[in-house]
């Protein structure tokens, strides 16, 4: 049995200037055997919140994915390092988040074989202060000139998307893109569902289950979320569990059974 294990995508926030975008949740593929009469427990990670400008500028990273249960031990999916607010830099995570507007330093770092780093803010005078985007799965989050652009989302599991009717296009875990400066170009989000960052306003949110991360934003009201991560269970053949908690979908096609998690439950074969 594989599963693929995507964590939640991180925030961005709203600050007096430019945030930075969003790091995508971490991405793994594992191999299980999983015990019958046994429950595994089925954690999906939720996108990461936090709050307005300016009374409330708590930001936060998206939170881990992972299986648990007897016999199972697996590294987690780490979620998304959140986008910063203007001159500090991006949070760690499965992908880094960006900096913010005027912050050249090091930007969120990814977690090993997860995801890729986060992208620098732009140092220069106003109005050049673009923020970073945040790192993807599938690349990168890349150094503002105004807004720089979201890390690109993985295309790697399209079959995946395709059968379960999941992702965006057929990816998952987009890093969010770079908030600017009034009048500035933005950076645009990493595709699979990440937001794009503002000028002028919050932050776009990361579309849900697919680990990615929010847009920057601009002194809006309330900044972006990332986007909730996924777990989705594949078998070659047809399965049926014997129980499950948390909704999970089936789909039986292509010459495989899978179970697609959108919320933490539990499955027993």
């Amino acid at each position: 049995m594989n599963a693929l294990v995507i964590a939640g995508g991180g925030a961005c926030v709203n600050t007096d200037a430019s945030g930075g975008g969003g790091g995508a949740g971490g991405v793994l593929l594992h191999n299980l055997t999983l015990l019958t009469n046994n429950a595994y427990s089925v954690i999906v990670g939720g996108g990461g919140a936090g709050g307005s400008y300016p009374s409330n500028m708590e930001i936060s990273n998206g939170t881990n994915s992972y299986i648990t249960g007897s016999g199972v031990s697996i590294t987690q999916s780490v979620g998304g390092g959140y986008g910063a607010q203007t001159d500090q830099v991006g949070g760690n995570g499965g992908s880094g988040g960006g900096n913010g507007g005027r912050q050249p330093g090091t930007p969120g770092q990814p977690t090993s074989g997860q995801g890729n780093a986060g992208g620098i803010g732009n140092q220069n005078s106003y109005p050049f202060i673009g923020a970073g985007g945040g790192g993807g799965a599938g690349g990168a989050g890349s150094p503002a000139s105004s807004g720089g652009h979201g890390g690109a989302a993985t295309s790697e599991y399209s079959t995946w998307a395709s059968h379960t009717s999941s992702g965006v296009s057929g990816s998952y875990a987009g890093g969010g893109g770079g908030g600017s400066w009034y009048g500035q170009t933005p950076g645009n989000g990493g595709g699979g569902g990440a937001g794009n960052g503002i000028n002028d306003g919050n932050g776009q949110a990361g579309h849900a289950n697919t680990g990615s991360g929010a847009g920057g934003g601009n002194r809006g009201a309330s900044n972006g979320a990332g986007g909730s991560g996924i777990v989705i269970l594949r078998y070659t053949g047809s399965i049926n569990a014997v129980s499950t908690t948390g909704s999970p979908s089936r789909y039986e096609t292509g010459g495989y059974t899978y179970y697609k998690f959108n919320n933490s439950g539990s499955i027993t074969f």
